[in-house]
């Protein structure tokens, strides 16, 4: 089992430095406007979340299994989202102890690496509709509003305000 979980780890550290890159070539095609590059990258994000759901369902397959394994005689065996990696690996020795701990940090670092990349994306979409909105003002001066669109696709329409719609 703890090679298999040593495999599924390695799994998830390519996911994550994928995603990763996922981000940041999502930041650059939208600062330079590069729709082609973002439909595709979309398409592959979606892939890598399929990627991901099944590499979580065969962890959460083996950590159920790891959690009857870790039981203790005359007591109930942890829920399988309570084993840990960092419990797991003390309770090994040697190789595979050192070898799921360098996993282990490996993930922590790139989850860190993932987050700060997902935070500095949000960051560019969020500066990207303030300019939008900015140049709409700018073009429609004495307009009360432009209707724009939620991204639910609501919108509010008042006759007389602007002579278009813009998708925010």
């Amino acid at each position: 089992m703890i090679a298999e979980l040593l495999d599924l780890l390695d799994e998830e550290i390519v996911l994550l430095d994928l995603r990763r890159r996922q981000l940041e070539a999502l930041s650059e095609a939208v600062a330079v406007r590069d729709n082609d590059r973002l439909e595709v990258l979309l398409e592959e994000i979606e892939q890598t979340l399929e990627m991901q759901a099944a590499v979580d369902a065969r962890l959460k397959v083996l950590r159920a299994s790891l959690a009857e394994e870790m039981a203790a005689p005359g007591r109930a065996a942890p829920r399988d989202e309570e084993v840990r990696l960092s419990d797991l690996a003390r309770r090994l020795g040697g190789e595979r102890r050192r070898a799921l701990e360098d996993r282990r940090a490996e993930i922590v670092r790139l989850a860190g690496e993932l987050r700060t990349q997902h935070l500095r994306t949000a960051v560019l979409l969020t500066e990207c509709g303030r300019i939008n909105r900015l140049l709409l003002e700018a073009i429609f001066p004495h307009s009360r509003s432009v209707t724009t669109y939620s991204e639910g696709g609501s919108s509010s329409w008042r006759p007389d305000t602007g002579l278009v719609d813009a998708e925010r």
